[in-house]
């Protein structure tokens, strides 16, 4: 780690719903915070989530100008480290950026990794997949595609609903029944 690493009091990894509700209970305290994040905005799975039909149960806060100054870098961190007896923690980011601070946060939440499962002979899969947590922001163009999507849960239900119309044929795999009430739509 640099010698000299910019020094604050608080630091935070992940700016989700708890990092970025963190920040602003820290600096309301006085406190001098930097963030890190692996994306390139704040956001956490309103920023991940972008496949079709995504949905969340409450919007973040992103225009309000309070959480604007949070000083985006979309670096995540790549290195910690915890000097003895030195009471602090050092966090070297993807890029480079050094910062040591008294106080360490983690707010990575519990979908920061993704999973993939074990699928027999995936990695001959001559076509694309993607993750739904990985959806390209500019979207996928499926019309007239052949589609298979994994899971029926939440995401699966909106991702099926939503490709269902426009791909030319839709499998699903599914290890548990799920019933989804239509919306209205």
């Amino acid at each position: 780690m640099a010698e000299n690493p910019q020094e604050f009091d608080v630091l935070i990894v992940g700016a989700g719903f708890e990092g970025v509700y963190t920040l602003h209970q820290t600096r309301n305290l006085g406190f001098s915070v930097k963030i890190f994040e692996s994306g390139s905005d704040l956001g956490g799975i309103w920023f991940w989530n972008r496949y079709p039909d995504a949905r969340v149960d409450s919007n973040i806060p992103l225009s309000n100008s309070r959480y604007q100054s949070y000083g985006k870098t979309g670096r995540g961190p790549s290195a910690f480290q915890a000097g003895p007896n030195s009471g602090s923690t050092s966090i070297k980011a993807t890029d480079g950026h050094e910062a040591r601070a008294r106080f360490l946060v983690l707010c990575t939440g519990f979908a920061a990794k993704i999973y993939i499962p074990p699928i027999k002979g995936l990695d001959m899969f001559k076509g694309i997949y993607h993750h739904s947590s990985q959806w390209p922001e500019a979207g996928l163009d499926l019309r007239g595609k052949r589609v298979a999507a994994i899971g029926t849960g939440a995401t699966g239900v909106q991702i099926i609903r939503e490709i269902g119309p426009i791909v030319e044929h839709l499998a699903y795999a599914e290890s548990l029944y799920s019933h989804a009430a239509d919306k209205g739509r």
